[in-house]
């Protein structure tokens, strides 16, 4: 939040109008869809614009979503789309772009989802709640991973604000502390089994 409140200098709205924009829908995009990812992971999959679809189709439509998620993340993160990508944008906005694509390519995952009337399996009694256990004990593993990082742009905000404060890029650190001590990708490893443990509970 505290970078929110840097925007709101009259110096920065004045000379840097686009950014500052740019760097609060970032921020209203990421919230919004995080939150509903969250929603979505711990209440199980739900349907905010129902297509009337069966079973079948209702599955190749959550199939095609997910296909589009994987390539967005995919392709945008490889060196040769970075590459081409410069010919047509300044560097300081690829992260801004990748996190500004990657929150509306989930949205659309999340509001086009079909529920599928076909339960594949269900969690009752002590199974659920040890799998509800999993699931915070997950979350609590990715904040500390993020903790770990000790800075963390998952919407590609600190270049911008660099960009507009006229302070120097940052140098990448290869982090060996904390969560990555045990892990290579520990956000990802404790998002999968977080995401693996609701679906578990919440199969259909």
């Amino acid at each position: 939040m505290s970078f929110l409140i840097k925007t709101l200098n009259p110096d920065f709205i004045k000379n840097h109008t686009k950014i500052v924009i740019l760097i609060w829908i970032l921020f209203i995009l990421g919230q919004v869809s995080g939150i509903m990812l969250v929603l979505f992971l711990f209440l199980g999959s739900f349907t905010i614009i129902d297509l009337g679809l069966g079973a079948r189709d209702a599955l190749l439509i959550d199939a095609f979503l997910s296909i589009i998620f994987f390539l967005q993340h995919s392709i945008m993160v490889r060196r040769g789309f970075k590459h081409w990508l410069g010919k047509y944008m300044p560097d300081i906005y690829h992260n801004a772009f990748y996190g500004l694509t990657s929150a509306i390519a989930l949205l659309i995952v999340l509001v086009f989802w079909q529920k599928s009337p076909t339960l594949i399996a269900s969690a009752n009694g002590i199974i659920f709640w040890l799998i509800r256990a999993l699931f915070f004990l997950c979350l609590a593993g990715f904040f500390w991973g993020v903790k770990s990082l000790g800075s963390f742009d998952a919407l590609g905000v600190k270049p911008l604000m660099r960009y507009i404060s006229n302070r120097p890029d940052k140098l990448q650190q290869i982090i060996e502390k904390g969560a990555y001590q045990w892990s290579r990708h520990p956000l990802y490893l404790f998002f999968d089994s977080y995401n693996l443990g609701v679906s578990c509970a919440n199969s259909g």
